[in-house]
This record gives C-alpha cells, structure tokens and sequence, in this order.
C-alpha cells in the first residue's frame, strides 16, 4: 500500500504538534521562573520563547544525537521494550534539548522589552544615542 497524501499531511499534524507541545513547554517553565511586567511584554516574551523554541529546538536535538547517539539508541529500546513506538523514545530525549534552546528568548526579549520601556517618549535618534552610551557604559537612563 503506498503513502497518501493525507497520511503525509497526518505526519506534518504530528510533528507540528509535538513542536508545539514542547514550546509551551517552555513558555510554562519561563514563567514559573520570571512573570513580565505587563501583557504586552508578557506577549512579546512568549512568541520570542515559543518561536526560539520551535526553530533552533530540532537543531540542539540534532546536537544532541550527534553528540550523544547512545542515548537516543537506549530511549529507542526503552520504548520497544514497553511495547512503544520508537520515535516516542526519540521525542522523549529530544524535549529537553528542544526546551533549552527556546529558554533564552525568555531573557533576551524581556530585556529589550524593558529597554524600550525606559525609553519611551524618545525619538529614534536619541534611543540610538543612549543605546550607544548603554554599550560603552556611560548610560543615563
């Protein structure tokens, strides 16, 4: 029986799924860590967070198995063994790994966020001249 479309459309539900899963994941770790100040920071932290998550997540999963693929041959015999599906085995190492990478996003848009937040009510030359004095070390604000 050969592949359909729709069973290829089925995989890409799955995947995309599982990605999404594992970002808010993420999203939910972060704010267990850190509460933003106001909805729109709040915003801007978890589609920061959730898109770090979702595109460099599957290249430290890469990382991962490149570096350790003993790991993921274990997960993959855990799985069968328990009478799983492989892959289960897989996206149970891959998470972790996947999270990890969108953690960062929490931090950096928080801070640029709140930059901005201080700057507010000035124009675009005198934002760029603080931000040069804020990378010397000399910043007013």
């Amino acid at each position: 029986m050969e592949p359909t479309t729709s069973t290829g459309i089925a995989a890409l539900i799955k995947y995309i799924g599982a990605q999404a899963a594992i970002a808010v994941m993420t999203i939910i770790l972060t704010l267990l860590l850190s509460w933003p100040k106001n909805a729109q920071e709040g915003a801007a932290r978890l589609a920061g967070t959730f898109f770090l998550s979702f595109i460099f997540g599957p290249l430290a999963a890469m990382a991962a198995y490149w570096a350790w693929p003993g790991l993921f041959e274990v997960a993959k015999r855990l799985t069968q063994a328990h009478q799983f599906d492989p892959m289960f085995g897989y996206l149970y190492v891959c998470a972790p790994f996947q999270v990890l990478a969108g953690l960062p996003a929490w931090w950096i848009v928080g801070a640029i966020v709140r930059w901005f937040e201080r700057r507010k009510g000035m124009d675009i030359g005198e934002i760029i001249e603080d931000g040069r004095r804020t990378l010397s070390g000399r910043s007013k604000v």
